[in-house]
């Protein structure tokens, strides 16, 4: 602590004279002298004014309780019992104690109830040690913890008995650690941002590149040369597909479709695809809890989530190894929470995988959720994995975890806040019908003009007739200006000006039969505000593909008419699908 001022130096003289009376010092004195003040012979004649402690603590003396008092450090003096003696102003400020009267006060009758640890602590400081702690959680009287730098040392009388404590602390709450914490926050959140726009404008792009392809697929044959090449494209805009995916789940924009799930049952569900998915030459070991208490979940993006971690795992034992799934109950106190950054105090539902590989360094460890980051080899890895879980159970309320260090192989736990409601019966999924037909008029709202041209034009060939319009203002004015009736509003959510949700609330007010269907690729204008999928919106997630367009469309509108479109007859394929001209 910088600064040298003459109650300093009185007060590091005061450590020295509590000291034992001869031989040298021991090295708690040392080491609170160099934490209280540095340069003390900027003022050496200090010395001649502060009297020796003899057997009997001198703090009854006025003036040196006024050194203590006006040391510019968090300093307290306590006798064997951990009774106060004299304590600083600084001391007071920092842990909030204001004007509270600490002379002769028992330090447990100050501070709330802390961790087993400290008490330990300062038993063995009665007992003649000397302790050091960094940055260790300690709560306020008013039961707020803060982190807290502590040097804890013993004094001497003259019979070199032990006459109690010295404490010198650091109040660090708002200083270096928050400070890398609330940064490496906003870096975070920064890249989450700059993500989920890039998904965005990347999600229109494959919806045509992925339209499109299937459409000429479908016109050539899917077994000529040429159709071959177009597959390739279309695996390829699948791929780039998932990687917008996981940039939305890093940034927290994907729209969850949450329930009441049981994480036990999660992972013995997908515990079998896993075994055949790593390899024999590792082991799958699960810990599941029964009866555990439901969280509130997206069961699909938990599996992908433990995907990305099974993998990650296997990737880390390429000799082989063991893979331990853990599933059980958790209560995070003040203190965690306190100490992990992003967690909160509560009953969670815990899930974690354990794996036996070559661990990672603390530089690694750091980075490890960070979008684009990765140790694997070009061409192994997009460094996204990873950042998608992060940006998962933060979605999901919740918090993840890391313990790693070269050698001993990784640890991840994921917390999940509980649920009081109850798990509902698996839904069997209706069967989907395959690129059907209709005849109906849809008023096709969409900013992009290639994208909006490419669903126009597959809407179009399979009989619907189609009015469109490329801002929300424009479907308007036509609605206004045409009268038209329509049975269906398709359009996306990100619009200049009146967005998606307001277009559809004011054709709704007109023609209240008219059902909505939504297609984004950047969904937080859908979300609610904990940032779960809106119960009863209907949504089409780009990018989509001219199946998944017309399968939707037509769920929506009901079964179409056993009647081709008027003027349209066109030929099927051998799947009954109709092969558009």
């Amino acid at each position: 602590m910088a600064g040298v001022c003459e109650p300093v130096v009185s007060a590091v003289t005061f450590c020295e004279g509590v000291g034992p009376a001869d031989g040298p010092r021991p090295g708690p004195e040392r080491r609170v002298r160099q934490h209280a003040c540095r340069g003390r012979s900027s003022n050496t004649q200090a010395k001649a004014h502060v009297p020796r402690a003899d057997a009997t603590p001198p703090l009854g003396d006025a003036r040196l309780r006024g050194v203590v008092e006006r040391a510019p450090v968090a300093m307290a003096v306590l006798d064997r019992e951990l009774r106060y003696l004299a304590v600083s102003r600084r001391f007071l400020i920092d842990h909030g104690l204001g004007a509270v009267a600490l002379i002769g006060r028992l330090h447990d009758d100050v501070f709330p109830p802390v961790p087993e640890r400290w008490s330990t602590l300062l038993e063995r400081c009665v007992a003649g040690a000397t302790e050091r702690l960094e940055a260790s959680p300690y709560p306020r009287p008013d039961g707020r913890p803060k982190a807290v730098r502590w040097d804890i040392t013993p004094w001497y009388t003259d019979a070199h008995e032990i006459g109690g404590l010295i404490l010198v602390s650091d109040v660090l709450t708002e200083r270096e650690p928050v400070r890398e914490q609330r940064g490496q926050g906003q870096k975070m959140q920064a890249l989450g941002h700059l993500a989920g726009g890039v998904a965005h404008d990347f999600n229109n792009l494959l919806t045509i590149i992925l339209g499109y392809s299937e459409l000429l697929t479908r016109q050539i044959g899917p077994d000529k040369s040429i159709g071959r090449d177009l597959r390739q494209i279309m695996a390829a805009a699948q791929r780039a597909a998932t990687l917008t995916r996981q940039l939305l789940a890093f940034s927290r924009k994907q729209v969850l479709k949450v329930a009441p799930v049981d994480l036990s049952a999660v992972v013995a569900d997908v515990e079998p695809m896993f075994r055949r998915l790593i390899g024999e030459q590792i082991t799958v070991e699960t810990v599941l809890a029964r009866d555990l208490p439901p969280v509130m979940a997206d069961v699909a993006q938990l599996e992908h989530v433990l995907m990305n971690l099974v993998v990650n795992a296997r990737d880390a034992m390429p000799r082989g190894g063991v893979v331990t799934m853990a599933t059980g109950p958790a209560e995070l106190d003040r203190d965690y929470a306190f100490t992990h950054p992003g967690a909160k105090a509560g009953s969670y539902a815990m899930v974690s995988v354990r794996d036996t590989g070559i661990g990672m360094s603390p530089e690694i460890r750091a980075r490890v959720f960070e979008p684009l980051f990765t140790t694997k080899e070009r061409g192994h890895g997009t460094g996204l994995g990873l950042a998608a879980v992060y940006g998962i159970v933060k979605q999901l309320g919740g918090y993840i975890g890391v313990d790693s260090a070269p050698g001993r192989g990784t640890t991840f736990e994921i917390y999940l806040p509980t649920t009081t409601e109850a798990v509902l019966a698996p839904q069997v999924p209706l069967p989907l019908v395959a690129s059907p037909v209709g005849r109906e008029a849809i008023l096709l709202v969409e900013d992009d003009d290639n994208a909006r041209a490419f669903v126009k034009t597959v809407l179009e060939r399979y009989g619907y007739r189609v009015l469109d319009a490329n801002s929300a203002e424009a479907a308007v004015t036509l609605l206004d200006s045409q009268h038209p009736s329509i049975q269906l509003l398709l359009t996306d959510v990100v619009l200049p000006g009146l967005d998606g949700r307001e277009l559809a609330a004011r054709v709704t007010r007109a023609q209240p039969h008219v059902p909505v269907l939504y297609m984004s690729g950047y969904m937080g204008r859908l979300r609610t505000a904990k940032g779960f999928h809106e119960p009863g919106v209907q949504l089409l997630e780009k990018p989509f593909t001219a199946h998944a367009l017309l399968t939707r469309t037509r769920e929506l509108l009901g079964q179409a008419d056993d009647r081709e479109p008027v003027g349209a007859s066109p030929p099927r394929d051998s799947t009954g699908d109709l092969v558009p001209q």
